[in-house]
């Protein structure tokens, strides 16, 4: 049944000419930075995925209401008059939580100032994703997770044309087509000598990774790599802008040539790696055996440790040394808690409270005897059908 629902509404969407792309196993996406998944090629893993996107062309549009952040379809409607029934999807947040798809004559950017005006609605215009009908969001918890639907509200109609009071305002206040860049100031004055000597080895191996990237990965390889040489780039107290060109050289050494807009690319991967700046490499720069991505998560949470909180430190250290992958790409501690205050030689209550502030700042999550390490951790498309 599933299976079914998921073809139809992917035949009704390439139906209207828009183009579709996968999203994680997990639905989270890519938070915003440039999602390789969105480039031509994989297509075949559309049935597959828990949540499936559509990536707005030009001359489409679709205005999100979330009733949950306060949006009102009525508020609007009483500002420009009456909405036409159009193309709309129902999200699993509630009946009041709708997608509605309008067609536009020409390309009109997303409106941050509009949504500005109407708190709980977003305005989202060419080359946004949406996620789309058929897709299913978990609720629940580790021990429960649930499925909810996103679903098309019948009768299934054609994007009707976004009316012209509307187009105005909202064309008088999109965004700007790209976003200025702004990092805050760097601590790499601040960092010891090792801790420099680490980043920059990190910064040259990730060019070279882009360099050395082959066919299948290579979209990939570019874009996380982009991400982890800005961040490196700016935590060095460097100018992150002068790495654009020594990636694209990068990429142009492996091979690449067929990765459209790549400038635009590269500049709004620079502004996620702006908005999600690099910690000192307090646990990555002395662990090297420890997977990347448990490393970093530990380098976030010493940051959030005081300077007469060592023992807590100790204990971040050993759950990262501890942490294992499971079968759903998570990392687990099942290491009893006796034994973490035998290796850190401090009393159980002390570990007890410093694991119950790790999970309260989101650092973990506790349940059926282990602790789960919380993070972005992201499986690349291209290995999901492997």
């Amino acid at each position: 049944m599933r299976s079914a629902t998921r073809e139809r509404a992917i035949e009704h969407y390439r139906s209207l000419g828009l183009p579709l792309f996968p999203y994680t196993v997990e639905g989270n996406g890519f938070k915003n930075w440039p999602n390789p998944a969105m480039m031509a090629g994989f297509e075949h893993l559309l049935p597959k995925v828990r949540v499936f996107g559509v990536a707005l062309p030009s001359g489409f549009v679709v205005i999100d209401i979330d009733a949950d952040r306060g949006g009102d379809l009525a508020a609007l409607e009483r500002a420009f008059g009456a909405l036409p029934p159009t193309l709309t999807v129902q999200t699993p947040s509630g009946p009041a939580n709708k997608h509605l798809y309008f067609r536009t004559a020409e390309s009109l950017r997303s409106s941050t100032a509009l949504g500005g005006l109407f708190p709980g609605i977003d305005f989202l215009g060419t080359g946004k994703p949406v996620k789309a009908a058929s897709s299913y969001r978990l609720t629940g918890d580790h021990q429960r997770e649930i499925e909810v639907p996103y679903y098309f509200q019948r009768p299934i109609l054609e994007p009707a044309p976004l009316p012209a009071a509307l187009e105005q305002v909202w064309r008088a206040r999109q965004s700007p087509e790209l976003e200025a860049v702004g990092f805050e100031e760097s601590p790499g004055g601040r960092l010891a000598t090792w801790e420099k000597r680490f980043v920059r080895n990190q910064l040259k191996r990730e060019l070279q990774r882009v360099a050395e990237a082959g066919p299948g990965g290579r979209h990939d390889v570019l874009m996380s790599a982009a991400f982890r040489v800005f961040r490196d780039a700016a935590l060095l107290g460097e100018d992150p802008h002068q790495y654009d060109q020594k990636i694209t050289e990068a990429y142009l050494e492996s091979g690449g040539t067929d990765y459209p807009e790549l400038e635009k690319q590269l500049h709004y991967t620079k502004l996620f790696a702006a908005k999600n700046p690099r910690c000192r490499p307090s646990f990555s720069a002395r662990h090297r055996d420890v997977d990347p991505d448990v490393a970093e998560w530990a380098d976030r949470a010493h940051a959030t440790c005081k300077k007469n909180q060592g023992n807590k430190r100790e204990l971040v250290s050993v759950l990262a040394r501890s942490a294992r992958p499971d079968p759903d790409g998570r990392f687990v501690v099942r290491t009893a808690g006796t034994v973490m205050a035998e290796m850190i030689k401090v009393d159980q209550s002390r570990v007890s409270r410093f694991l119950a502030e790790l999970e309260a700042d989101g650092f973990l999550h506790s349940g059926s005897g282990q602790y789960t390490l919380e993070g972005d951790h992201w499986v690349p498309h291209w290995r999901l059908d492997q």
